[in-house]
Formats: C-alpha cells, sequence, structure tokens
C-alpha cells in the first residue's frame, strides 16, 4: 500500500513537471485543439464522416508527437546526463521510477484524446464514444509504437541528429497517411507503403475499417528488439 502510494505521488510530481513546460502543453493540448476547430470549420462544411475521420486523425497525430518526443528525448537524457546512475540507487529502483513517467504522459495523453472527443460531440455535434474503446486502444498502441521508435532515434544518434531525424519520421507519418484526408489510392505507391506502416492500420481500426493486425504486432515486436540490442551493446553518455 505505501509503495503504491508512492508510485501515485511519483505520477503526480511527474505530471506537474510536465504541464510546467509551456512548449509541451501547447503541442500537446493546444495545437491539436486548434487544427480540430480549424480544419473542422474549414473543411467539415456540415459533413458528420469528415468531421469523425479528423477526430481519429489527430487522435494519431498526437500519438505519433507524444512518441517520438515526449519518450525518448526525455529517458536518452536521463542516461547522457548520469541521472540515471542516481536512480539505480534509489530504494525503489529503476523500473518504478520509468513506470511512473510512462504513466504521467498517458495520464496526460488520455486527457487530450477526451477533451478532443468533448469538442467532437457538444461543437461539431458529431458522437465519438460509440468508437471510444477502439480509441483508446488504438492510441495505447499506437504510443507503444511511436514511443519505441523514437527511443531507439534518440538513443542511436547525437542529439542535433536525433531531433532532425525524429523530426523527418513525424511529418513523413503525417502526410504520407490519412490523418487529415484520404490519400490512398488504389494501386498506388502510398497506398502500398501506407498499408505497411503503423499509422493508417491505427487510425483504420479506429474508424471501424479494415486493418492488418500482423503488420501493427511487428511494428509493436521488432523495436523492443532493437531496444534490447541498443540498451546491452550501445554507449549513449556520450552521444
Amino acid at each position: 500500500m505505501k509503495n503504491f502510494k508512492t508510485f501515485c505521488y511519483s505520477i503526480y510530481l511527474d505530471f506537474l513537471s510536465f504541464i510546467r513546460v509551456k512548449i509541451a502543453v501547447f503541442f500537446s493540448l493546444i495545437f491539436p485543439i486548434m487544427l480540430f476547430l480549424i480544419f473542422g470549420n474549414i473543411w467539415g462544411n456540415g459533413s458528420k464522416e469528415y468531421i469523425f475521420f479528423l477526430f481519429t486523425g489527430l487522435i494519431c497525430l498526437i500519438t505519433i508527437s507524444e512518441g517520438l518526443f515526449s519518450i525518448g528525448p526525455v529517458v536518452k537524457d536521463f542516461y547522457s546526463s548520469g541521472w540515471i546512475k542516481f536512480i539505480r540507487t534509489m530504494p525503489l529502483g529503476k523500473s518504478f521510477f520509468f513506470s511512473s513517467f510512462i504513466f504521467s504522459r498517458i495520464i496526460f495523453f488520455e486527457f487530450v484524446i477526451f477533451v478532443l472527443a468533448l469538442i467532437s460531440h457538444f461543437y461539431f455535434d458529431v458522437n465519438p464514444f460509440p468508437f471510444y474503446h477502439k480509441v483508446i486502444i488504438s492510441s495505447f498502441l499506437g504510443f507503444i509504437v511511436f514511443s519505441n521508435l523514437g527511443l531507439i532515434v534518440s538513443l542511436w544518434l547525437k542529439d542535433s541528429s536525433s531531433r532532425a531525424v525524429s523530426n523527418f519520421l513525424y511529418f513523413i507519418l503525417i502526410f504520407i497517411s490519412d490523418i487529415f484526408y484520404n490519400i490512398n489510392k488504389e494501386g498506388s505507391i502510398i497506398s502500398y507503403i501506407n498499408s505497411h506502416l503503423p499509422v493508417n492500420n491505427l487510425v483504420n481500426y479506429m474508424r471501424g475499417n479494415e486493418m492488418n493486425w500482423l503488420i501493427l504486432i511487428a511494428w509493436i515486436i521488432f523495436p523492443v528488439i532493437i531496444l534490447k540490442c541498443q540498451f546491452k551493446y550501445g554507449n549513449f553518455t556520450n552521444r
């Protein structure tokens, strides 16, 4: 019971430290709300189908952003700054510390999704809550995939290079996927690429469309294998 209270308090402290970073709050909360309101009013034109399409796309957009930028670089800093050595001396250990850190991010992440769902329901008159269980499952799976990808990039490259590569991946995943609009055409190269990336499989699951679970599972498993090798053989202190 004492450990549970400590765990909850640690989540609370991580949560406070995160929301005090104004730029992180802007891109994690304010920015997706702005995009939803702007694109929904410009391109929605009373189309409930597009509002739901945009709602699910923005959730995947937040998932990519949180995974690539809020997990990997922070964990990398723990290693490169030597803070991880101090964490290992704490009574509750490294696993406890990282678990509370991840949970604090997930709580804020799910809060943002709930806010977007409320805007969809009360402002655009599109009720996403019948699909909310799929939204939660998809967002959680996406959080795992993109957090691992962000961590791989951050550990593999130096700070300046990792930020550039993460930004490149972020924009590529956004603009070749069905986040803001449907860009797939049957038989096109983009459609073929998208079918093997996690983004469209995640949004298709939220939208109740056909998706490939094998590809999504592969995107969950293989990054974990790469990370295990990185942690076993890598040296991150000088990167």
